[in-house]
């Protein structure tokens, strides 16, 4: 017994380090996840123990990898895939051990040898899916693949059912076709880490379209400030003269008047600097410049340093993403209310965006639907959703509400600077 439940808690071991790289550190509560897994190794422990029936502990198992997986931060399609490849690689394992060193059939308990090298095998496989593939890339993928990916070790593991009801009558057979399972189920995290390659790359093109856009308006900007600028010294001595015939004249009023109309010129085309950090400028110069002046309520309070201790490549997904849907919005409602919040406190890095709107919003299954009619708005529907997928990366939460026509979106990222 003393032997099992060192085997059963190596076992637990290497499905915690299978959902580590799963799913990375992105966990909820690490108090409540820890908990989860001893829940999980006692009750496995005592339903193997007491009972031993094949079918309550398959049930038990994969009730209790569903609860662990709840603590990670992820989709419910990747949790499914992540329980039935664990649970379909280690059936087919320990099926191999039984078939090559001990008699075994339905219901027998294996010996702790046995069990030793099955959890070895698994032990291995898990080593090398680790050092080969990259499984915590945070791109979305549709329910299309996703269904056939899981639906490859389910089957999986209706065969193993199937086999395991039928007994082994020749052992070299059977073997070969564990075997083969084994390599079928392996080769779906190549097609896994094959698709999310390709959404990334896809991704990463429209993310270098926008800044080359972004990087195009700010040299727009700046040269349009700067002809604002020539053309202001320009007639530099015109409008000194002007001024101090209305000043000879003690039209006071209409010296502010011509005044305000001169930096309004010059603002109309201003780079604005908001903070520290160039990149966040140039985002808000590019989102913002040509319609500033459209809103009525416009607030923007940037509180950041030079270095943010994360990827400009996931910020500006974040931060192009909000302010594409929140400047929208806003613009097309009655308010034209906008405020943007960014701060870096003790490596916590917050950004809040409100947004008045008008329109009705679209909830399904607990998503907000992009209600875009525009050009593109098939690319601003999954906004949100990237917006998410790049806030795990960094342990981070996102939070969506709305009351009385007010949209707010929070992120929380935690960041590599303390």
């Amino acid at each position: 017994m003393i032997a099992y439940l060192l085997l059963n808690l190596f076992w637990v071991y290497i499905l915690y380090r299978f959902n580590t790289y799963f799913f990375g550190c992105s966990f909820t509560n690490k108090k409540r996840l820890t908990a989860s897994y001893i829940l999980f190794y006692l009750l496995n422990s005592c339903v193997h123990i007491i009972f031993h029936h094949p079918i309550l502990n398959m049930l038990t198992s994969l009730v209790g990898f569903f609860i662990i997986s709840v603590n990670y931060a992820a989709g419910i399609m990747k949790r499914l895939l992540s329980i039935a490849f664990f649970y379909v690689v280690s059936m087919l394992c320990d099926i191999a051990t039984a078939v090559t060193v001990s008699k075994y059939y339905p219901g027998k308990r294996l010996t702790a040898e046995a069990t030793a090298i099955t959890y070895l095998m698994l032990f291995i496989i898990e080593i090398i899916i680790e050092r080969i593939f990259d499984l915590r890339k945070v791109q979305k993928l549709n329910y299309s693949h996703w269904s056939a990916l899981i639906g490859v070790p389910i089957s999986s593991i209706a065969i193993i059912c199937v086999i395991i009801m039928e007994g082994f009558p020749n052992k070299r057979i059977y073997l070969i076709i564990i075997l083969l399972l084994l390599l079928i189920n392996i080769f779906i995290f190549y097609l896994y880490d094959s698709i999310q390659n390709v959404y990334l790359k896809d991704l990463r093109h429209e993310y270098m379209e926008k800044q080359l856009e972004a990087y195009i308006q700010q040299m727009d900007v700046m040269v349009k400030s700067q002809d604002k600028i020539n053309a202001l010294r320009h007639d530099l001595k015109h409008h000194i003269n002007i001024i101090a015939a209305l000043i000879k004249e003690k039209q006071f009023q209409d010296v502010n008047l011509y005044i305000k109309r001169m930096e309004t010129a010059l603002e109309e085309t201003a780079y604005h600097r908001y903070s520290a950090n160039h990149v966040i400028d140039s985002i808000l110069n590019y989102m913002l410049s040509d319609a500033q002046t459209d809103f009525k309520n416009l607030s923007i309070d940037i509180q950041l340093p030079s270095e943010l201790g994360i990827d400009y490549f996931d910020i500006s997904i974040i931060l192009g993403n909000l302010l594409a849907n929140a400047v929208h919005a806003s613009l097309n409602s009655k308010e034209k209310y906008l405020r943007l919040q960014m701060k870096l406190e003790k490596g916590i890095l917050f950004i809040s965006v409100e947004n008045s709107f008008e329109h009705e919003l679209r909830i399904q299954n607990g998503n907000y639907i992009s209600t875009k009619t525009a050009h593109g708005s098939e690319k601003h529907g999954i906004g949100l959703s990237n917006v998410k997928n790049v806030t795990e990366k960094y342990n981070g939460k996102v939070t969506i509400s709305h009351k009385n026509h007010i949209f707010t979106v929070n992120v929380i990222l935690y960041t590599e600077i303390i």
